[in-house]
């Protein structure tokens, strides 16, 4: 839970610098142990702080936030998955 709280932390702070967001390495979220082992392909990428919020919210906060990015992710121009897994196969 810790890992969560800070990793959520530094991502409401970095979001006021957009530029930050993407290859943060400021702290390191630990998967769940009730979570597969490969949940996270890595642990300091905006998927790890999207993740750690995921599991603080409750379930219909969760939910909505999941619909929320879908809903962002089929918007934009910009390939998202590039900045996800660029950093995984670094």
């Amino acid at each position: 839970m810790d890992t969560w709280l800070d990793a959520v932390r530094n991502l409401r702070n970095y979001c006021a610098h957009p530029s930050m967001v993407v290859g943060m390495t400021s702290s390191v979220v630990i998967p769940d142990n009730r979570d597969s082992a490969d949940v996270l392909p890595d642990n300091t990428n905006l998927y790890s702080r999207l993740y750690a919020l995921k599991k603080i919210l409750p379930q219909k906060d969760a939910d909505m936030l999941a619909e929320e990015l879908e809903k962002l992710i089929s918007k934009t121009k910009v390939d998202i998955y590039i900045y996800i897994y660029r950093r995984v196969g670094s």
